[in-house]
């Protein structure tokens, strides 16, 4: 059909039309501009295309379509002829063309390029540019070690972001900020977003809905405190899968209300950042390269007030942007997939979670150091001598659990956590009374079944 030579009964079904350039819907409006009217079919959205000022109004319902086209439009047409006339594109994001509508491989339609290219993006397409007006980003420079103070993963985030904003492509790897309130972690992302000039910042609902247009042309998502938000175990393993759909491949399905849902090539990011509680981090799972944030940024010798000390950050993404490109060090394809693991990784996700959680992570990872610290810091010698001697009984453990939450935690709930992990609570006795204790089989034990 395509070559022109498909018939029914020796009539033509279709034809190339050498025109078809010129089948446009071009609008004045109101403001003294022009719009550009367009559908695409595979999306089932309709668009208005003001070319001069690089913006763009999309709608998935044609009523509210052609309502916005009456109130903008000068002398606009009726809906029937909107209908009708309104020419077919391709929507798409493409970093590397300039905004706008181009004739790409379909004959068909023609493509509608939705990306804008932001200042700091020529700069990364073509530093020489701005060599001459290039001032050294020092603040910012700081922050990022201060943000991360560990040397691998501060390199590793560097690296990734000058990949990522170079060639924009898809990585399963998720980058995750764990660590204290005031740290920078927001400010991060409001950098990349300057920089791209917007992200998605889905709503723990919104995540768990199975409509999920808001990953369409997106190349950085934040997920922003899902540890605290997601308050069901149900949630967070529906969140937990849904992650792990994004990441683990590039084709994912995306459906909108009152649309068939389409195969949509994605070129998302996700930013994890969590102060506490953290979410969707397994052991085993290499996607995530999780980063501790531990300093606050106020108490930082370098920083007089914090919110000057944040405005020269985003007055020097432009600097950033050149310092990225032509200083920081290129990521491998290989690195670019696969992140380095944190040296402390395990002590930072323990570190981060609530008392009850963060006993039965221990356990379950033999962190007998971590635990013998955490005797000390909360005054329970008794955990070092169970550790010693090669038993932790639960009333001992239970001793920490209550110093640890000041005495408003309950016990149940921690042997809850315990025993969710997959560690057996087995019952003793001791001195003639019934009692219990934690099988952990790392732990060099001289004890008898009965005692």
């Amino acid at each position: 059909m395509i070559n022109g030579k498909a018939n029914i009964k020796g009539v033509v079904i279709w034809q190339y039309d050498e025109n078809w350039s010129k089948h446009r819907m071009i609008l004045h409006t109101k403001r003294q501009s022009s719009i550009e009217l367009g559908f695409d079919d595979r999306r089932n959205m309709y668009y208005c295309v003001d070319a001069g000022n690089e913006h763009i109004k999309a709608f998935n319902r044609d009523s509210e379509y052609i309502s916005y086209i009456g109130s903008v439009a000068v002398n606009p047409p009726k809906k029937p002829a909107i209908k009708s006339g309104i020419p077919i594109i391709n929507v798409a994001s493409k970093p590397n063309k300039p905004f706008g509508f181009f004739a790409d491989d379909d004959p068909t339609a023609r493509t509608l390029n939705t990306f804008v290219r932001t200042p700091e993006l020529a700069i990364i397409e073509d530093p020489e540019s701005y060599a001459p007006m290039y001032k050294r980003p020092d603040t910012t420079i700081k922050f990022f070690e201060s943000l991360v103070p560990e040397e691998m993963m501060r390199d590793f985030l560097l690296r990734f972001t000058r990949r990522k904003l170079m060639t924009f492509g898809y990585s399963p790897v998720v980058l995750y900020f764990l660590g204290i309130p005031g740290s920078g972690k927001d400010t991060y992302v409001q950098i990349l977003e300057k920089i791209m000039g917007n992200i998605a910042r889905p709503t723990t609902r919104e995540f768990l809905e199975m409509f999920n247009g808001w990953i369409l042309d997106k190349y950085f998502v934040q997920l922003d405190e899902y540890g605290n938000q997601l308050t069901t175990m149900r949630d967070r393993e529906e969140a937990l899968g849904k992650l792990k759909a994004y990441t683990g491949k590039q084709v994912i399905q995306i459906r909108q209300m009152r649309t068939d849902g389409f195969n949509y090539s994605h070129n998302a990011t996700f930013v994890m950042t969590a102060n506490s509680n953290p979410f969707g981090i397994e052991d085993d799972d290499r996607r995530i390269a999780l980063m501790g944030t531990p300093n606050k940024l106020v108490d930082q010798d370098w920083v007089t007030d914090v919110s000057e000390t944040h405005a020269k950050i985003m007055s020097e993404t432009c600097d950033f942007c050149y310092w990225l490109v032509t200083e920081v060090g290129e990521l491998t394809g290989q690195e670019y997939v696969l992140p380095p693991e944190s040296e402390n990784k395990k002590k930072m996700i323990a570190d981060n979670m609530y008392a009850s959680k963060r006993l039965a992570y221990v356990l379950k990872y033999g962190m007998m150091d971590y635990l013998k610290n955490l005797a000390i810091d909360f005054n329970v010698p008794k955990i070092i001598a169970a550790i010693n001697n090669g038993r932790i009984r639960a009333n001992v453990l239970e001793e920490l659990y209550d110093q640890m939450t000041d005495f408003k935690g309950e016990a149940r709930s921690l042997n809850r956590a315990i025993r969710a992990i997959g560690i057996e609570i087995k019952e003793t006795t001791s001195g003639g009374t019934k009692d219990y204790y934690y099988n952990l089989d790392y732990l060099d034990t001289g004890f008898t079944a009965d005692e």
